[in-house]
């Protein structure tokens, strides 16, 4: 049942407002408990929290289970939420604005590509600290039983541009093995960054730790060089 009298759920407006109603409209509820407002489908599964003006995922897009669905409204603080039916889900839609098309090409052409996803700087610190807990799910809904070390963002979208354009095939700092289809290095290949590149939450939970280096994966794909992950690490 939606608790619509509630002083959260009431003063609901743009996006969050036309997104809780869908779901009040295909049968869903919603229950405001502790200053959170938690969203359910009409089976009664969670779809996500919305929390200090935030939007933090519970169901998430599987590409093959909800292939078809719509989306709901624009995307809030990098998640866009779907219907299939009366059913409701939510997608990581990271920020790209800032990049230009070389840039996205680079971040995104691995078909498991997943720097913007799970470390642009639109990630929020709630999404850290959701995968930092155990089990551990990332801001794009992969769930792991551990946790990294560290879950970590970019601090700024230039901050990332920096990483990628000085670690990219073109640049110096590229030196890959002569076999092989995989490559990982660091970012600076020694020492440390003058500035952070972003910040990290350890495993476990903890007060957020500064990072200067940046961790680099690329992937061989077709003969051709092709990035994975690339992440700020202490």
């Amino acid at each position: 049942m939606a608790n619509a009298g509630s002083n959260l759920i009431s003063g609901l407006t743009g996006s969050f407002k036309n997104i809780y109603d869908d779901i009040i409209l295909a049968g869903g509820s919603a229950l405001e408990q502790n200053g959170v407002i938690k969203l359910f489908t009409a089976s009664g599964d969670e779809i996500a929290e919305i929390s200090s003006g935030k939007l933090l995922p519970t169901k998430y897009f599987d590409k093959n289970l909800h292939s078809g669905a719509t989306a709901v409204d624009q995307p809030i603080n990098g998640y866009q939420v779907f219907k299939k039916g009366d059913d409701f889900v939510v997608k990581r839609a990271p920020e790209t604005s800032g990049y230009n098309a070389s840039e996205l090409t680079e971040l995104t052409q691995h078909p498991n590509a997943h720097v913007l996803e799970r470390h642009g700087a639109d990630v929020t610190d709630e999404a850290l600290i959701k995968r930092s807990g155990t089990p551990s799910i990332a801001p794009d809904g992969k769930t792991l039983p551990n946790p990294p070390p560290y879950a970590s963002k970019f601090e700024s979208t230039s901050k990332l541009k920096e990483a990628l354009n000085n670690t990219n095939p073109n640049s110096s700092n590229f030196s890959p093995p002569a076999n092989g289809n995989s490559y990982a290095f660091d970012y600076p290949l020694s020492g440390q960054a003058s500035t952070p590149f972003g910040y990290g939450i350890p495993a476990g939970g903890g007060s957020p730790v500064q990072m200067y280096r940046v961790k680099v994966v690329y992937k061989k794909r077709n003969g051709v060089w092709e990035l994975l992950t690339m992440y700020p690490q202490p």
